[in-house]
C-alpha cells in the first residue's frame, strides 16, 4: 500500500513537473512569469524525487537511492543556477561540485570492484540482469561529469537551458527505474508488453520536453556566439 502510494505520487508529480517545464518553455526569456513557473516546477520535481527516496528506502534499492540521489544534486544545482547572480560559481556550489564528483569515483570503484551487485541489489537485477556492474560505475562518471561541469558554468540563459534539460532527465531516469523495479503495468499481459511500457511511458512523457529545451539551449548559444562576434566585427 506504501510502496503503490509513493510510486503513484512519483508518478503524478513527475508529470506535473513536465507540463510546468513545457509552459516555461514557451514563455519569452524576459517574461515576469518564468520565477514563479520555476518555483512550481521545482516543487513538483522536489515531490516526485522525494517519493522515489521514499520507495528506495521502503524497499531498499542502492540503484534507485543513487539515481534519486543524483536527481536531487540536479535540482539543487538548477535552483542555485537560477538564482546566482553570475555564471562564476561559489565556495558553496564548488564544496557541492567536489562532494558529487568524490561521491561519483566511489560509486564507480563500488561498481567495477562488485561491492555492490546484483545479489545486493534487486533493482541492478531488474535493470542489467547480465552485466549488472555496468550500472553503477555509469551513474558514478554521470555525476561527477555534472559536478565538473557545474564548475565551469556558462552565463545565462545557457546556463538555466543545460540545467533543465539535465534536470527533466533526471526526472524521468528516476521515474522509470521506479517503475522497472515496481512494475505496476504488470497487469496489462505479456511480459514484454508490460516490460515495454515500463521503459517507455516515461520517455515518451520527457523526451519532447528535453527535445524543446535542448532546441532553446541551442538558440541561447548561437545568440550568445553571436553577441560575441559583433564587437570583434565592429573593430575589423
Amino acid at each position: 500500500m506504501v510502496v503503490d502510494g509513493l510510486l503513484a505520487t512519483e508518478a503524478a508529480a513527475a508529470a506535473a513537473a513536465v507540463l510546468a517545464a513545457f509552459r516555461l518553455a514557451l514563455l519569452p526569456h524576459e517574461d515576469a512569469r518564468i520565477r514563479p513557473m520555476s518555483r512550481i516546477f521545482g516543487v513538483l520535481m522536489g515531490i516526485s524525487i522525494l517519493a522515489g527516496l521514499g520507495l528506495a528506502i521502503v524497499q531498499p534499492s542502492v540503484l534507485l537511492l543513487i539515481v534519486t540521489l543524483l536527481a536531487i544534486y540536479t535540482l539543487i544545482a538548477g535552483w542555485r543556477a537560477t538564482t546566482r547572480q553570475t555564471a562564476e560559481p561559489s565556495t558553496a556550489d564548488r564544496m557541492m561540485s567536489g562532494v558529487v564528483i568524490g561521491t561519483g569515483l566511489l560509486t564507480v570503484m563500488a561498481g567495477l570492484t562488485g561491492m555492490i551487485g546484483r545479489e545486493v541489489d534487486p533493482a541492478l537485477a531488474a535493470v542489467m540482469p547480465v552485466a549488472a556492474n555496468v550500472a553503477l560505475p555509469v551513474l558514478g562518471l554521470v555525476g561527477a561529469f555534472l559536478a565538473v561541469q557545474d564548475v565551469l558554468e556558462e552565463p545565462g540563459r545557457v546556463r538555466v537551458g543545460r540545467h533543465m534539460v539535465r534536470m527533466l532527465g533526471a526526472l524521468a531516469a528516476t521515474v522509470t527505474l521506479a517503475l522497472v523495479l515496481h512494475r505496476p503495468f504488470a497487469s496489462l499481459g505479456g511480459g514484454m508488453i508490460a516490460d515495454g511500457a515500463h521503459w517507455m511511458v516515461p520517455a515518451a512523457v520527457t523526451l519532447p520536453m528535453i527535445t524543446m529545451w535542448t532546441l532553446r539551449l541551442r538558440r541561447a548559444v548561437a545568440a550568445m556566439a553571436a553577441r560575441r562576434r559583433t564587437p570583434q566585427e565592429a573593430v575589423n
